[in-house]
C-alpha cells in the first residue's frame, strides 16, 4: 500500500511582487509503484510557472503510461535509468513545443525537475537543478539520494530549457527496500538540510514520515502540509516558493 501527500505554497517575496507560485508538484500512485516529481521555475523566467507545471505533468504521464503493471517494469538499474531519461526528454520536448506554439523564447519556460520512481524493490531518481530527494531506510537511517546541483555562481542552477540539459541530469538507482521518500524544492533546503554536506536534518523529516506510518486521509494531510508551509514559522525562515512531496509504504513496519 502506497501513500502520497504533497503541497506547494507561494513564497512571501513572490506574494509582495505579485509573482505566481513557480513551484509545481505531482504524484501518481500505481498498483505496485508510485511516481512523483517536483519542479521549480526559475524566478528570472517570464513563464516559468507554466514550464514547471508542464514539465512535471509530462514526465509523470510518460511514466504512468510506461508502467501499467509490474510485468512492464525494467529488470535492472540500466532499464530504470533509461525509462526515467525518457521522461526527462519528453518533458523538455513539451517545453520546446509550448515555446514554439506561443512564440516565446524557450528560456521563458525555464524550470528545474526532479522525478522519482519507487517500487517495493527499486528507487530511481533523476534530478536536474537544485532541490533534493531524501530516503528513509528500514534501519531508521536518512540520506540524501543526490545532492542539490549547483552552478558555478551563487544561486545558479541548471534548467531543463538549457541546450545540454539532458546531459546534465543526474540519475541514481538503488535496489533497496525503503520506508519513505521525500522530494523538495530549494525553498526548503536551508530548513531541511545541512547546506555544507547536503545531508538531511532528521527533526525536519521525521514528523512527515511518522504521519504516513499508518493509513491516513491523504487529502486532509496534504492540506495540513500546505498550511504548515504557509505558516509564519516557515515563512520567517524562507521567502521563496516551497514544495514538498512525501511518499510512504506500509509494506514495511515504521518505528
Amino acid at each position: 500500500m502506497w501513500q502520497a501527500i504533497g503541497a506547494s505554497t507561494l513564497g512571501t517575496s513572490h506574494l509582495k511582487t505579485g509573482t505566481p507560485c513557480q513551484d509545481a508538484h505531482g504524484y501518481r500512485v500505481l498498483p505496485q509503484a508510485v511516481v512523483a516529481a517536483v519542479a521549480d521555475g526559475l524566478g528570472s523566467a517570464a513563464q516559468s510557472h507554466v514550464g514547471s507545471a508542464l514539465a512535471l505533468e509530462t514526465a509523470l504521464t510518460v511514466l504512468e503510461q510506461a508502467l501499467p503493471d509490474s510485468a512492464a517494469y525494467p529488470i535492472d538499474a540500466a532499464g530504470w535509468k533509461l525509462l526515467l531519461a525518457k521522461s526527462f526528454a519528453a518533458a523538455r520536448q513539451a517545453l520546446v513545443d509550448q515555446a514554439e506554439a506561443h512564440a516565446h523564447p524557450l528560456s521563458d519556460l525555464a524550470t528545474t525537475l526532479i522525478v522519482v520512481i519507487w517500487t517495493a524493490e527499486w528507487l530511481t531518481v533523476g534530478q536536474l537543478g537544485d532541490g533534493a530527494v531524501v530516503m528513509y531506510t528500514l534501519d531508521d537511517m536518512m540520506a540524501t539520494v543526490i545532492p542539490p546541483q549547483r552552478g558555478e555562481f551563487v544561486n545558479e542552477t541548471f534548467p531543463l530549457t538549457q541546450a545540454n540539459a539532458l546531459d546534465l541530469v543526474e540519475f541514481c538507482t538503488l535496489q533497496e527496500p525503503l520506508r519513505a521518500v521525500c522530494l523538495l524544492t530549494d525553498g526548503l533546503q536551508t530548513l531541511s538540510m545541512n547546506v555544507a554536506t547536503g545531508q538531511p536534518y532528521r527533526p525536519f523529516f521525521m514528523p512527515f514520515f511518522e504521519a504516513l506510518a499508518e493509513p491516513v486521509d491523504t487529502q486532509t494531510v496534504s492540506e495540513e502540509l500546505r498550511q504548515f508551509l504557509a505558516s509564519p514559522r516557515v515563512c520567517s525562515k524562507t521567502d521563496d516558493d516551497k514544495t514538498i512531496v512525501v511518499l510512504s509504504t506500509l509494506h514495511y513496519p515504521h518505528p
